[in-house]
């Protein structure tokens, strides 16, 4: 809501790029970063907030190194599981 009421107020912008990061919305983040650099574009935080969205963004798009995302791996996902 702040980016709508004062959108040239590029503290607002970090504060969204944060929400978003927290809520692992990536694209989101990165683009609220970008924004509030087109503002102010010597701010350290967003630089940093920034460069931080998109090394999630580049490692949670990777595969994972596990066989499956689930704790119990693929266990109930063979057939003939149950006797």
């Amino acid at each position: 809501k702040t980016v709508e009421l004062k959108p040239d107020w590029s503290k607002g912008y970090s504060h969204l790029g944060a929400t978003h990061l927290g809520l692992h919305q990536y694209s989101d983040a990165i683009f609220a970063y970008k924004k509030g650099l087109e503002i102010d574009p010597n701010n350290e935080a967003l630089k940093s907030g920034l460069a931080d969205a998109q090394s999630v963004a580049t490692t949670s798009s990777k595969p994972k190194s596990s066989p499956s995302a689930s704790a119990f791996g693929n266990a109930f996902s063979r057939p003939k599981m149950w006797f």
